[in-house]
């Protein structure tokens, strides 16, 4: 029983592989046909897809390391919002000690 199921896979697959090459071939023909009808010049698409890569490479690169910089300046101006937040606090606490001696004088 096995068997039988195995030489109707078989047969399938054989099928399959004869189908894919005949697909093949009328692709590869029609791609020709389509060269030729609209005079693409494939070596100059290449070419032309290949700077456009180089191209999208380098946005890539610029944009993450403008991504990074952003990084570092938000931790600079949260360590910069830190150190304004404790100099206030300072200047607040003089400042109540400077009233607070001022009221006592009086």
């Amino acid at each position: 029983m096995i068997n039988f199921y195995e030489e109707k896979v078989d047969q399938i697959n054989v099928f399959t592989v004869k189908a894919d090459k005949k697909e093949l071939s009328i692709y590869v023909k029609d791609f020709d046909a389509i060269l030729n009808s609209f005079n693409i010049d494939l070596e100059k698409f290449i070419k032309h897809g290949e700077e456009l890569q180089i191209l999208l490479n380098e946005i890539v690169s610029v944009s993450t390391l403008f991504k990074k910089c952003l990084l570092v300046l938000n931790q600079k101006e949260c360590e910069l919002k830190d150190a304004t937040i404790n100099l206030i606090s300072k200047i607040k606490t003089k400042y109540r000690f400077m009233s607070f001696m001022k009221m006592i004088k009086f």
